[in-house]
């Protein structure tokens, strides 16, 4: 090969010492690209003599697609001076087009004149391919993602709001008055209490199915924390007393430190209603103790002045086996059979609370025995806040006969809002909502479903609002909860909240109470 090229290359240098049997193929070409020699690789791959070569235009061989960026490179002269790299398709002796790389470098003679270049060229075939296959598995693998969130958004929507309708009517039976008699108030007991299991688990299989596809969205909100483990243990506090079982709250830093931190409050709840509701769920005697201590970072960064949060959820309860401690943590994993027998639960309550500390950069552990209680610990990095959460400053405004207009698909939220002694007025979409907005001035609040198009006519009822000078009315938006950001979604297109369906009326009348604090203020 080395004399075959040493009769087409005026200055050889180091090309001449190649053996032949190198694994790349060799062109040679003069200044404007004209091919003036090949290594015996190159023939072979082309199926031709060197005379075949030398006599056809070389472009001719490269596939069509690839064909005009060497027409254009050489014509103009832009293929430059400097090595370049190029990659294309070369046809075979077999008529096959096979990817090559071709690195060239300017060759010159006498003072700098440019005479040509050498082509290195490499089959790249088989890792153009793979290349390929890489990027379609990537494509797909985003659409089947993009596929499953569309669809955990619609069947949400789809399940949430039957169980709207189901949850509120039982808490409104439930909540009767005059009550209802005992057997028929039993009755709504258990449809409630059937309602909030099956919600739990479709709320657990969304969340576990957002996590893993990566859709989980954290914000960075101010929030009392004291007051965030009151609501939780207030919450619980009924089904531990039924048990006979205490559930004290323990601030270790016995009000020294600080209250308010910023950080997500949705989240941190969450997390802290798994672990408190697993300890009432499997203690039947004793005491449940929620301690929380705040430490400062001892070296801190003046940038972020963070520190960690440890809260520490303690029980009198079954405990946990040693041998099922590494797994416990693990999706669909409970102590044993015999465990989700007697308890029930789906098993994904701690599998979600370890995702979400990790995403938080914190952890969560367990200290556990058999028969001697569980200590489990969540660690957070958190930073105090300044700030002081707003809907913490005025006393709630009671509804009064209050109007209120609603953009719904279902009658659950109209139900809940008139048994709360709202008013409301109910249109069907976004455009008889702002025919009724332009028809009344005394709206104390709008509701909107977001599934109804909802973003654009807050977006227009925002817009009617100030082409008529009316000021500010609290907007709450009803969100499936499946999507990333459906709460940052409703905030961008000019609502005030959202809230996740299927409704928790006491949510529900929390938030109403709350925005309209705020309008107040």
């Amino acid at each position: 090969m080395a004399e075959r090229i040493r009769n087409y290359l005026p200055d050889t240098g180091a090309l001449t010492r190649l053996p032949d049997g190198v694994p790349v193929m060799i062109r040679v070409s003069d200044a404007v690209g004209r091919s003036t020699g090949f290594s015996n690789e190159w023939l072979a791959f082309r199926g031709q003599t060197l005379d075949q070569a030398l006599s056809e235009d070389w472009i001719t061989a490269i596939h069509p697609d690839d064909q005009e960026t060497f027409r254009d490179l050489y014509a103009t002269g832009s293929v430059g001076r400097e090595p370049r790299e190029q990659e294309y398709r070369l046809k075979d002796a077999k008529g096959d087009y096979r990817w090559m790389l071709d690195r060239s470098a300017p060759r010159y003679e006498g003072f700098g004149h440019l005479i040509g270049f050498t082509h290195i060229c490499t089959d790249i075939d088989v890792y153009k391919h793979r290349e390929q296959y890489l990027t379609e598995a990537r494509d797909a693998a985003e659409r089947l993602s993009q596929a499953r969130s569309e669809f955990l958004a619609h069947m949400s929507h789809e399940i949430r709001t039957p169980m709207s309708a189901v949850i509120g009517l039982a808490h409104i039976l439930a909540t009767a008055t005059p009550p209802l008699p005992e057997k028929q108030a039993n009755y709504a007991r258990i449809l409630q209490s059937s309602a909030d299991s099956l919600l739990d688990l479709i709320n657990d299989c969304l969340d576990i199915a957002k996590i893993e596809a990566g859709h989980v969205e954290l914000e960075a909100l101010s929030f009392d924390l004291t007051r965030l483990v009151r609501d939780v243990l207030d919450m619980l506090r009924l089904k531990a007393e039924e048990k006979g079982v205490r559930l004290d709250h323990i601030d270790l830093s016995k009000g020294a430190g600080p209250h308010t931190f910023t950080g997500d409050p949705a989240r941190l709840r969450q997390m802290l209603v798994n672990l408190c509701a697993n300890a009432v769920k499997f203690t039947d005697k004793g005491r449940i103790e929620v301690t929380t201590d705040y430490r400062p970072d001892p070296q801190p960064d003046p940038q972020s002045l963070s520190g960690e949060l440890i809260i520490r959820v303690k029980d009198t309860g079954i405990g946990i086996d040693a041998t099922r401690l590494d797994t416990i943590f693990d999706k669909f994993v409970q102590a044993d059979s015999a465990t989700h027998r007697t308890y029930g639960g789906t098993g994904l309550g701690l599998a979600i609370t370890r995702a979400l500390a990790e995403k938080m950069g914190g952890r969560v552990t367990v200290n556990s025995s058999k028969g001697q209680g569980a200590v489990f610990t969540l660690r957070l990095p958190l930073r105090p806040s300044d700030a002081s959460p707003s809907d913490q400053t005025l006393a709630p405004r009671k509804a009064g006969g209050r109007r209120v207009l609603v953009v719904d698909s279902g009658p659950d939220a109209v139900t809940c809002l008139q048994n709360f002694g709202y008013i409301c007025d109910v249109t069907p979409s976004g455009e008889a909502a702002l025919e009724r907005f332009a028809l009344r001035q005394d709206y104390a609040a709008i509701l909107i479903d977001v599934q109804l198009d909802g973003h654009q006519t807050a977006q227009a009822l925002r817009a009617a609002e100030a082409r008529r000078g009316r000021s500010r009315i609290p907007m709450l938006g009803l969100v499936a909860g499946t999507l990333p950001g459906d709460r940052v979604l409703c905030l961008k297109a000019g609502m005030d909240d959202a809230l996740p369906k299927p409704l928790d009326p006491v949510m529900l009348r929390q938030k109403m109470e709350r925005l309209l604090v705020s309008d107040a203020a």
